[in-house]
């Protein structure tokens, strides 16, 4: 299944998530869900994705800044 998990990580220059979530379904996307916290998009991502599957994550600087701890935390509990 396709999933796209959508968030802000920068109100003011951040695409609103109103037109990415148009611009999934349009893709053909048809599980879109809407994160208001880039840590609790991160969170869904994991939640989604099966135990053989990977989950994908882009975005700006700000969104890999707002993830970056959370994401080091895993690494090193590895």
């Amino acid at each position: 299944t396709r999933s796209c998990v959508l968030t802000r990580a920068e109100p003011l220059r951040s695409t609103n998530t109103d037109k990415l979530c148009a611009l999934a379904e349009a893709s053909g996307v048809r599980d879109v869900v809407v994160c208001t916290d880039p840590l609790a998009a991160l969170d869904r991502v994991r939640e989604l994705r099966g135990a053989d599957e990977l989950g994908v994550l882009t975005g700006s600087i700000y969104f890999a800044g707002a993830i970056r701890g959370k994401l080091l935390e895993g690494a090193r509990s590895r």
